[in-house]
């Protein structure tokens, strides 16, 4: 009943700050750029996503008569927490299990093949990932890089093969194309951005990129696009030229191959003489 006592004067203030409809919490984002160009001279590149968090006029009026003054604690209810992920492209990943065999030789012993394993995984969050939400919702929303789905290519699931994904993580992280940015996501007021690290080594392909609003442990509002890393200039010619016409690429290197012997047998004949 408190409430509906305080609510019509404040709402009139509203209405004159505000004019037009009352928007509840959401998320209005967005990035640049939104393309990668891969070159001979790639050495990597930044996206930066960033955008605002509205807030619900009606939890305003709540946070304005607490008796809680605290401005961190009344920040934190009010703007939620963001998690921005960037991923992709899907590709198939073997993982190979060693083992020595009589002894003496160090040899693969299994394999276990992954589908849909995004190439790329860049993780950034305004704070810790377990103070964010629960392991339940985490796991649900892939947040974090072992909370990555990744499917056996036999469909066979089994707990023996934990191992694996751990080993498969390990390796893309050490490769530098996992990352978890905690603290990457910055709030100036209720405006938040993030810079996303591209390395060089990034795999060429379409790309997703992801802005989660996260409040009391649930997902409140998210936003998505479609990014694509694509060779440009002579590199692109000649990917193309290797995909759609594979006899002309062949043709063509073997000719560039033939023409440098024929320079180099002719310079060596130059300064023989």
């Amino acid at each position: 009943m408190q409430r509906l006592r305080l609510a019509p004067p404040a709402l009139f203030l509203l209405a004159l700050l505000f004019p037009g409809p009352l928007r509840a919490d959401g998320l209005v984002a967005d990035l640049s750029p939104g393309t990668i160009s891969i070159t001979s001279s790639f050495t990597g590149t930044e996206i930066t996503l960033f955008g605002t968090v509205e807030r619900d006029p009606f939890e305003l009026l709540d946070l304005l008569s607490r008796h809680d003054r605290r401005p961190d604690a009344q920040t934190s209810t009010a703007r939620g927490d963001i998690i921005v992920v960037l991923r992709g492209p899907p590709e198939e990943v073997a993982v190979r299990r060693k083992a020595h065999v009589g002894g003496v030789l160090w040899m693969n012993v299994d394999t276990v093949a992954f589908i849909d394993v995004p190439g790329f995984y860049y993780l950034a969050s305004t704070r810790p990932l377990k103070d964010i939400a629960s392991p339940a919702v985490l796991k649900r929303g892939e947040f974090g890089m072992y909370n990555v789905q990744l499917k056996p290519k036999t469909d066979a699931e089994s707990p023996l093969l934990a191992p694996y994904r751990q080993a498969l993580v390990r390796n893309k992280e050490h490769q530098g194309l996992y990352v978890e940015a905690i603290g990457g996501v910055s709030f100036r007021g209720s405006l938040f951005s993030a810079t996303v690290h591209i390395p060089a080594n990034v795999p060429d392909g379409p790309y997703s990129a992801e802005v989660f609003l996260i409040r009391d442990g649930a997902v409140a509002s998210a936003q998505s696009w479609l990014l694509l890393a694509e060779k440009s200039g002579f590199e692109r010619w000649v990917f193309r030229l290797a995909h759609q016409s594979p006899f002309a690429y062949g043709t063509l290197a073997v000719v560039l191959a033939l023409a440098a012997g024929a320079a180099a047998s002719a310079l060596l004949r130059t300064t023989q003489t």
